[in-house]
């Protein structure tokens, strides 16, 4: 097996009815799946890390508003998605016209284990942005921060903005399938693809031409058992996300990525030109597409990003800024404890903001760490978490007309 080569996840969409949500039959048919995609994938020489299903927005089959049915029906496929295989289950996101749906997910992540969720900050009509829904979300993000003494509840939801269906990596990914019997696509986790590629090129054209050949040639060997896999169980294959998801070694960083091309810690001037090069030769690679294909700058997922935040390096704003040439936004940001609905609100608008102006997917999966303050050092025990100092929020948030109305008109920009 190539350096590189590993599936973060097998993401499977699928679409639950209103009344009946998944048939016996219909589970029975995924646990085939779950089964057969293990042991084709071993036999190839990969082994997914996680196997998760994603299904359409959850207001579309839960009983609400009667919260005490939804939380009774969820417990339910929640059950049956992990007797069927599935690690996770993403319940899909709360439309930005029904804000009263948001104030569920709370309650779901809240009682479940192994459920993600997400909400959608811009108005699908394509008209602006709900500051409704901003205010919701903010307010959720706050709740979520008390559910476990760590703060840890905010790993399971995400704010999005312009973000589509069929995306492998959760918590983003949603069922947006037409095909009966489901989809599936592969997250893949290859920053390390990207340290190796930069590390064997001697100048910015080899750097440019390696990584793109890398992904190339590892989407070539698992289409092949990917699209063998479909035919046996007819679950139509997608494509692959080569978002170049970290982990926490120093050498499965995207920081390191970044870093080898640029020459200077993340954060610091000529970053964003390295981050517009790596992604150009992604976009140039040849494959199969499901998801973001662009860039994830997880806090607390990537060692060297948490270094370069701890020192000041790498700001909310430097996030911000490095979101104009990539996705897909912030990710694991550890925030202060006592930060405000206000602050959570005015990082939410602008990046909601600037998802609209550019017409690309952002999302934001912040967390507030109770008990810390900006500069402590969290303390998480958890596998696929370094632990990075709280990054400062300045100012004390959205004061002036922004703070008032339902709905904020934004316009792409050239349209």
């Amino acid at each position: 097996m190539e350096q590189g080569m590993k599936i973060r996840s097998l993401t499977g969409f699928v679409r639950m009815q209103k009344e009946t949500g998944l048939s016996e039959t219909a589970w029975e048919q995924l646990q085939l799946f779950t089964e057969k995609a293990a042991q084709a994938f071993a036999d190839a020489g990969y082994n997914p890390q996680s196997y998760r299903l994603a299904s359409n927005p959850f207001a579309q089959y839960l009983p609400l508003p009667d919260v005490e049915s939804a939380l009774a029906r969820l417990s339910m496929i929640e059950k049956n998605a992990v007797e069927a295989g599935f690690d996770y289950l993403s319940i899909g996101p709360a439309s930005a016209e029904e804000p009263e749906a948001i104030s569920f997910i709370g309650e779901a992540i809240a009682a479940t284990e192994h459920v993600f969720a997400s909400a959608h900050l811009d108005l699908q009509d394509q008209s602006g942005v709900s500051l409704t829904a901003v205010r919701n979300a903010a307010l959720l993000i706050k709740q979520l921060s008390q559910v476990e003494p760590n703060g840890f509840g905010n790993l399971y939801f995400a704010a999005l903005a312009n973000v589509p269906g069929n995306i492998p990596f959760f918590p983003a990914g949603y069922a947006d399938v037409r095909e009966s019997a489901g989809a599936y696509a592969l997250a893949m986790e290859s920053a390390d693809m990207a340290v190796e590629a930069f590390s064997e090129a001697s100048d910015i054209h080899e750097a440019f031409l390696f990584y793109q050949q890398a992904i190339e040639k590892a989407a070539e060997r698992l289409e092949q058992v990917a699209m063998e896999l479909s035919d046996a169980t007819g679950m139509h294959f997608l494509g692959f996300d080569f978002t170049p998801a970290p982990f926490v070694e120093l050498e499965q960083s995207i920081g390191t990525a970044i870093e080898r091309l640029s020459g200077v810690p993340v954060g610091h001037i000529g970053s964003l030109s390295a981050i517009g090069m790596l992604l150009s030769a992604l976009d140039q690679a040849k494959f199969k597409r499901s998801g973001f294909n662009g860039l994830m700058l997880p806090i607390l997922e990537d060692t060297v990003l948490a270094q370069r935040s701890s020192e000041g390096a790498l700001t909310i704003k430097d996030l911000f800024l490095f979101s104009t040439v990539c996705g897909t936004g912030l990710d694991t940001v550890p925030l202060p404890g006592d930060i405000t609905e206000d602050q959570l609100f005015a990082i939410l608008l602008d990046l909601a903001v600037l998802s609209k102006r550019l017409g690309k997917p952002l999302t934001a999966r912040l967390m507030p760490i109770p008990g810390k303050a900006a500069g402590d050092l969290t303390d998480f025990k958890f596998p696929f978490f370094t632990n990075a100092r709280i990054m400062p929020v300045t100012g004390t948030g959205i004061q002036g007309l922004l703070a008032e109305g339902d709905w904020l008109p934004v316009s792409k920009w050239g349209s």
